[in-house]
């Protein structure tokens, strides 16, 4: 509802208030339709139809004077606010029948409304809404995302529609179907065939994940078949229990267990290995140290550009060149930072070169991170948007100079990054900078050959010019020696008469500090993903080893991923976990002389963290007797046929005793032996008996 009392002010009347350009004033308000502030300010936008002077589809734009600014409100003569006409429709953050919610969707559901307020002005179904919207699909806009899009008339048309059922609901993004329930529980076949509702299908999944865990945490050599094997079992007793038994052929036919699923608790056989096998989990596993003998502003919006340095210097093969100077400009002082780029032969400035120079100032005392850029448009400096969080904490706006257009055009962005216009060389300030550090001190410099290399302007007329007499680092000093002269050459125009250094000191004098950015930091914005493998808590990374407490509880074989800077680094690399979550930093293994008491502290401390690690791994897992398992799992299994006999082979004769014999073991062959020596014995003395006997009676 439109306050009658309020007063209305049109972009013009805004403009000259805050003594800026009505599209800086267009500007905001778009930031502000898409939930930002301007200025510390939220404004309350009002979309007008039909008035004279107004843009695409005649729609021009009122705001509220009591949501402006304090500094701008009242500053020239009021002008009324009559009721708004029927055609009217605010789109200023009114009571919205959404829930409050903050971040991306918040931005998306205010830019839709932002686009089909002004339509809705205008009845349903009339040709003017059609004509509206039609213009509306013509006008270039800010997404969400920073980027310039045009909104298509199908689109505006859904959105209307959406708005008119829904209300501001309807503008939301809608949530997926079944985005967070399992696609598949346990496998394909098994999830088809069973009869149960998804909370019995979740709990059958999570004991029989549980049992696996179980399973790789009591055996050290088992592979994944056995374990998929055995938890099969369990996966069977769980599914006959709740009420599913198709028989027992049917039953272990669904119940196997993908190996996917089996690998998954693949970790918690660390559990095994350091409860039954200590000198593998020791040397697999404990964390080790390596013992040795061995005793470490005013930066508010900063200009970059490529620029191609007009002396000769000759490379290694004999072939001249030119290097090229990647400058940033301190927009308040006028300082310069240069950072030469030696190229081989067909060789053009990519982003990396742009990024080591980045880097370079950033982690300089005398310079540190810029809260701004302010950048041309080619592909060398698509690498800025990595580091626009990390300049937005940088955020103390206190915009110089007298561009007031791009001074608004930041604010309302509310981005650390601007762009140049294509074609616009006056769009970027760091030209008249580079004219005056080249006519006024690089052209002082042996092998200068100007900006037109045909007029040859060189003490070798009709000839090839001298080339610098020296190489890259030579060059780097005389660079370094120029930029020193420039930065104190007294300058006219902003800097009304002082040198860039003056106007430097006058603002550390005045309390500017630098803002540093943590090496790690840099290392995360530009780096590169790779896959690691934990062994002795610590991974390999260029011949050493690098190692985190939180690596030291992982078990070994766990696969991590490595941030690897692309540029710089200090021996500090990001890790992060399976699922890309940050996990820690990790830092080289650290060298202890032999006598140090502090490396049998840092050997203590690995061995409990990795126990540490075993003992979470344990929790999840539950004691399992193998043999009572595997006895189980036979039991299951049809039992072995015994066929009936349909003959005998009979050799006879010899034949039959030899192959009695020698299916005798040698111990009943002994046996054998004693006892016919013993009954041998008994007969002779029994004959002896007999015959001393007969002679005693016949005597």
């Amino acid at each position: 509802m439109t306050d009658p009392a309020a007063t209305w002010l049109s972009v013009a009347e805004i403009a000259a208030r805050a003594g800026v350009s009505e599209r800086s004033v267009r500007l905001a308000i778009r930031a502000c339709e898409r939930g930002r502030d301007w200025r510390g300010a939220r404004l309350a936008v009002r979309a007008v139809a039909g008035e004279t002077g107004g843009g695409a589809g005649g729609v021009s734009y009122r705001v509220r004077e009591d949501s402006l600014p304090p500094d701008l409100r009242g500053t020239l003569p009021a002008v009324p606010g009559d009721a708004p006409p029927p055609s009217v429709r605010e789109t200023a953050a009114p009571a919205l029948p959404v829930a409050a919610e903050d971040g991306a969707a918040a931005s998306l559901w205010r830019f839709r409304h932002s686009v089909i307020a002004p339509i809705l002005a205008h009845e349903r179904g009339s040709p003017d809404r059609a004509r509206a919207a039609e213009a509306a699909s013509r006008i270039d806009r800010l997404d969400p995302s920073g980027r310039t899009v045009r909104v298509s008339v199908r689109s505006i048309q859904r959105w209307i529609a959406a708005y008119e059922r829904d209300g501001m609901a309807g503008l939301r993004r809608k949530p997926a179907a079944g985005r967070d329930r399992a696609r598949v529980h346990i496998g394909r076949a098994w999830d088809e065939a069973v009869p149960f509702d998804d909370a019995t299908r979740a709990r059958i999944a999570e004991a029989v994940a549980r049992d696996i865990r179980s399973l790789w945490a009591a055996t050290t050599d088992c592979g994944w078949p056995h374990i998929a094997r055995l938890a099969g079992v369990t996966l069977a007793k769980e599914t006959a229990a709740a009420g599913f038994d198709p028989g027992p052929k049917r039953l272990r036919k669904l119940c196997r267990v993908p190996r996917n699923l089996v690998e998954r608790g693949r970790p918690h056989r660390a559990v095994a290995v350091h409860d039954r096998d200590r000198k593998r989990w020791v040397d697999e596993s404990v964390p080790r140290i390596r013992r040795t003998r061995e005793g470490r502003r005013p930066m508010e919006i900063v200009v970059g550009d490529v620029h191609p340095v007009d002396i000769l210097l000759v490379r290694g093969d004999g072939s001249t060149y030119t290097p090229k100077l990647i400058a940033w400009l301190d927009w308040a002082t006028n300082r310069v930072f240069g950072y030469p780029v030696f190229l081989p032969k067909g060789r053009a400035v990519r982003q990396e070169h742009v990024i080591e120079a980045f880097v370079a100032m950033a982690t300089d005392e005398r310079w540190g991170v810029p809260e701004h850029l302010y950048l041309d448009n080619g592909g060398e400096y698509n690498w800025a948007a990595f580091v626009d969080d990390a300049m937005q904490l940088n955020r103390r706006i206190r915009l110089l100079g007298d561009d007031r257009e791009l001074a608004g055009a930041v604010r309302a962005r509310r981005t650390a990054v601007a762009r140049a216009l294509p074609y616009n060389a006056a769009a970027k300030p760091i030209e008249s900078a580079f004219a005056v550090l080249e006519g006024g001190f690089l052209s002082l410099l042996p092998g200068w050959i100007g900006g037109d290399r045909m007029k040859k302007k060189t003490a070798n007329l009709g000839r090839e010019p001298a080339p610098y007499p020296g190489g890259e680092e030579a060059f780097r000093r005389s660079l370094a020696l120029m930029l020193e002269a420039y930065e104190t050459h007294p300058q006219s125009g902003a800097l009304d008469g002082r040198s860039p250094r003056q106007a430097f000191a006058e603002h550390v004098a005045g309390g500017w500090k630098r803002t540093d950015i943590d090496p790690g930091a840099l290392r995360a914005v530009f780096s590169r993903a790779e896959t690691r493998t934990i062994r002795q808590g610590a991974f390999p990374y260029k011949g050493a080893r690098y190692t985190a407490r939180e690596l030291q509880r992982l078990p070994a074989g766990t696969r991590v991923t490595v941030r690897i800077p692309v540029v710089g680094g200090d021996g500090r690399l990001a890790v992060l976990d399976e699922r890309g979550e940050y996990l820690c930093i990790a830092e080289p293994v650290r060298g202890f002389d032999i006598f140090d008491p502090a490396g049998a502290k840092e050997a203590a401390a690995g061995r409990r963290e990795a126990r540490a690690g075993i003992e979470a791994l344990r929790r999840r897992t539950d004691p399992v007797d193998l043999q009572e398992r595997v006895a189980e799992a036979v039991g299951r299994e049809d039992p072995a046929p015994a066929p009936e006999r349909e003959s005998l082979i009979d050799l006879g004769g010899a034949w039959e005793r030899i192959g009695r014999e020698i299916a005798r073991c040698p111990a009943d062959r002994r046996a054998a032996e004693t006892a016919d020596y013993e009954r041998r014995q008994a007969k002779r003395i029994a004959d002896a008996e007999a015959l001393l006997k007969k002679i005693r009676a016949s005597g």
